[in-house]
C-alpha cells in the first residue's frame, strides 16, 4: 500500500484563529476537543458524519496547551500560559461545558501539560521547571463549586521546562514527566494519608 493511501482525510475542522496545541477525544462520548494558541478550548461534535464546533470555551487569557479528564469524563482541566488550571463540568455536552473552578497562583511560568489520574489527581509540568499535584477538597461538598489543594511539589524537577506530564493508567501513583533537559524521569507520588 503507498503511503497516499494509508489514511483518508473524512473531515477537516476549521474554527480556530491560531495554532491548535492539542486533540484530545472524550472518554466516553463521540466528541473531540481542541486547544489553542488563540486562547480557546473548542468542543467538536459529530452530526451524521458532519463535524461542527457546539461550544468554544473562553475562560482562559492566553495559549491553551493541554487538557485532561477525569475518569468518568464528567470532568475536564484545562492548562495555560496564564498559570492557571480550570476545571470543567463536562456531564452534559449539550449545555456546553460549564467553568466550575480555577486553580491559580501556583506556577509561575507557562503550564504546558496537564493529566487527570485514576485516583482522581491533577498534575501540572510547567516552564517553572515544576510538577504540582492537586486534589479536590474533600471539605468542600459542593460539586458545582469544587476547590483543589495542592498535595505534592517537585521543584526543579527538570533543568528547564516541564513539556509533559502523563499519570501511568495501570499503576495511578507512577507519574512520567519530560523536559527541556532531554530527560524524561519517573516518579512515585503518594496521597497525604497514604
Amino acid at each position: 500500500m503507498s503511503e497516499d493511501k494509508d489514511f483518508e482525510s473524512i473531515a477537516v475542522l476549521e474554527g480556530h484563529s491560531q495554532d491548535v496545541k492539542k486533540v484530545k477525544w472524550h472518554p466516553v462520548k463521540e466528541v473531540l476537543f481542541s486547544a489553542s494558541y488563540d486562547d480557546t478550548v473548542k468542543v467538536w461534535e459529530d452530526d451524521d458524519d458532519d463535524w461542527y464546533c457546539s461550544k468554544t470555551l473562553t475562560s482562559h487569557t492566553s495559549t491553551v496547551w493541554d487538557l485532561a479528564f477525569d475518569k468518568t469524563g464528567d470532568r475536564m482541566v484545562t492548562c495555560s500560559d496564564d498559570c492557571n488550571l480550570i476545571v470543567w463540568d463536562t456531564e452534559n455536552i449539550k449545555n456546553g461545558p460549564k467553568k466550575l473552578c480555577t486553580i491559580t497562583g501556583f506556577h509561575t511560568r507557562t503550564i504546558f501539560s496537564v493529566d487527570w489520574s485514576e485516583e482522581d489527581l491533577i498534575a501540572t509540568g510547567s516552564g517553572d521547571n515544576y510538577i504540582r499535584v492537586f486534589q479536590r477538597d474533600s471539605t468542600v461538598n459542593d460539586p458545582q463549586a469544587p476547590s483543589f489543594l495542592q498535595i505534592a511539589v517537585q521543584k526543579q524537577a527538570h533543568d528547564g521546562d516541564v513539556n509533559c506530564i502523563q499519570w501511568n493508567p495501570s499503576k495511578p501513583q507512577l507519574l512520567a514527566s519530560c523536559g527541556d533537559d532531554n530527560k524524561i524521569k519517573l516518579w512515585k507520588v503518594q496521597k497525604p494519608s497514604e
